[in-house]
């Protein structure tokens, strides 16, 4: 059952996806009172590293991590990457079991909103900070992908607005959901070439999946081009990503 279309506001997540994923409510999981338990506590040692003593609204962190970004660049990102890392393995055995905006919701005790926000961002910070998956790429990418989410916002928000419709005249699917991840690699694509559109790819699906993993059987995976690295600091700089 669908509970909602994406709200048209900016996630945020590195680099610069939407939020408000709250795409396909399906059964939920048993998740045990241990699971919650831990979530809850894993996310606390997370919060403390961003020096807040209580969980806050989903946008109040993201405002502190674009800030830890734009204070610190790339090497801001390179920081941040163990602390995801560290709660990804301190939840564990509890991913997938309890990996729902319920359950999330339960843990942190955020409205359903922010709960599904923090959930998508979990599957995106456990894609791009893995140097198994996307840690690499992003580091190589970092400026362009950044100059995204600061120059560009207003492409990405296009595809979700054209998502929002799709739901609204035909409930959710998963081909409605491909569609929006594909308007998304093209976004990337555009101004990051064919690895930020990789990158772009694979996030909007690691954030999309980690709720409704059924469709990643539906949906073409995201294809990383081969011998490409990425776009330096100096060319971004001097070219502001302004095409």
């Amino acid at each position: 059952m669908v509970d909602g279309a994406i709200r048209p506001r900016i996630l945020l997540p590195f680099p610069g996806l939407m939020s408000g994923w709250s795409l396909a409510q399906t059964t939920p999981r048993p998740c045990p009172a241990a699971g919650i338990t831990q979530i809850q506590t894993c996310y606390m040692a997370f919060f403390e590293k961003w020096n807040f003593t209580t969980v806050p609204p989903y946008l109040t962190w993201v405002q502190a991590r674009d800030q830890f970004f734009t204070n610190n660049g790339v090497t801001g990102f390179k920081t941040m990457c163990p602390w995801m890392m560290t709660r990804k393995q301190c939840i564990g055995q509890y991913d997938p079991t309890c990996a729902t905006g319920d359950v999330w919701m339960a843990a942190l005790g955020v409205p359903m909103t922010d709960a599904y926000d923090y959930l998508s961002q979990y599957g995106i910070d456990n894609w791009d900070c893995n140097p198994s998956t996307g840690y690499n790429d992003t580091v190589a990418n970092f400026y362009c992908l950044d100059n995204v989410r600061q120059y560009h916002q207003s492409d990405i928000l296009a595809c979700v607005n054209s998502y929002n419709t799709s739901i609204q005249q035909n409930g959710f699917s998963c081909s409605i959901l491909g569609t929006y991840i594909k308007c998304v690699t093209a976004v990337y694509t555009k101004y990051c070439n064919a690895m930020g559109g990789y990158v772009g790819c694979s996030i909007a699906e690691a954030g999309a999946f980690e709720d409704i993993g059924y469709c990643a059987s539906q949906i073409p995976p995201c294809v990383r081009p081969n011998g490409f690295l990425g776009i330096s600091e100096k060319i971004i700089r001097k070219k502001k990503i302004i095409f």
